[in-house]
């Protein structure tokens, strides 16, 4: 493995949501609280659209469309950008009205299946109950599959769903409840329709809490953000204030622990020309004696790996 360099040298308040175009060879990502998206080709060459500065432009997820145009999930709701807007100020139209209360919820963490479905999950910020949900975006038609919206799957609770991502062979599905510390594995039936397509929820990986580590005497370790999978079938997790990604075999087990030069990780991808770089976004927006030891919060890292990851999937737009 070759060392952690920085994609990118501008430090941001909360990167997330780093997708791959193998088509433009290139990868994308938003930066929540500044309200950005950003492009970064491997020539080095960096575009960067701000959005509007008001809390229902907040993006918290990107995905790719096989129309050419990037779907973000907004905290209102869901718009289509097309990306050979030139840089500077955008102002995305919103084409699906968000299905919860703004005040409480944004979309959070997402990514497309191999059927070209975009799975979105959702935040609840007061973080006093399981308020969110796992949102399917199936050819323009937005449904709750698990969660607080959800009709079949209410009871399967989470308060932050992240961590999204399939198998390798698309018969299991990962998401996971940060605040719980919990990832989470599904049987996945692609041929059901999506309400329907989810099944035998089981505990992936739990995580100590910051109380059970103290506990244990052992160092606090994080607790699961973003995540993706790997063609031989590993999850790969960014543990939030563990300043690690962590590498699960398909059956749970831990096969490497990662650390990084950042405390924050947030999610990550698997890109470039063989699949085989992974890049990680981090947070920036920390203590500033955090800063001081971890410098590289805030900053896109990337490194790179002997493991591919799986191509690039794109949102099917309706016909």
């Amino acid at each position: 493995m070759n060392t952690i360099q920085n994609l990118y040298t501008t430090r941001a308040g909360l990167a997330e949501s780093p997708v791959w175009d193998d088509l433009t060879q290139c990868f994308y990502w938003i930066d929540i609280p500044n309200r950005q998206l950003h492009r970064h080709m491997l020539n080095d060459e960096h575009t960067l659209w701000q959005l509007p500065q008001s809390a229902e432009f907040d993006p918290g997820a990107i995905a790719l469309s096989d129309s050419g145009k990037i779907i973000i999930a907004l905290r209102a709701g869901i718009a289509w950008f097309d990306p050979t807007t030139p840089a500077g100020e955008i102002n995305p139209t919103i084409s699906i009205a968000a299905p919860y209360d703004t005040n409480d919820i944004r979309f959070n963490d997402g990514g497309v299946d191999a059927q070209g479905r975009f799975w979105i999950g959702t935040l609840f910020a007061p973080k006093t109950r399981a308020g969110a949900s796992l949102f399917c975006l199936e050819k323009g038609q937005l449904t709750a599959i698990i969660g607080e919206h959800a009709v079949q799957h209410h009871d399967w609770g989470v308060t932050t769903s992240n961590g999204w991502a399939t198998s390798p062979d698309g018969m299991q599905m990962y998401h996971s409840d940060t605040q719980a510390h919990s990832i989470y594995r599904y049987d996945y039936d692609a041929q059901l329709p999506a309400e329907q397509s989810l099944s035998n929820r089981e505990v992936f990986s739990k995580t100590p809490t910051q109380a059970e580590s103290k506990e244990q005497n052992g160092p606090y370790q994080g607790r699961p953000d973003g995540a993706a999978v790997d063609s031989a079938g590993n999850y790969w997790s960014a543990q939030f204030e563990g300043g690690q990604v962590i590498q699960f075999s398909p059956s749970g087990e831990i096969l490497q622990r990662v650390r990084l030069p950042a405390k924050c990780p947030t999610m990550l991808s698997f890109g470039g020309v063989d699949l085989k770089t992974l890049i990680i976004t981090t947070t920036g927006n920390r203590p500033d004696e955090e800063l001081a030891e971890f410098p590289a919060n805030g900053f896109i890292l990337k490194l790179d790996l002997e493991v591919a990851g799986l191509p690039t999937r794109r949102y099917i737009e309706p016909s």
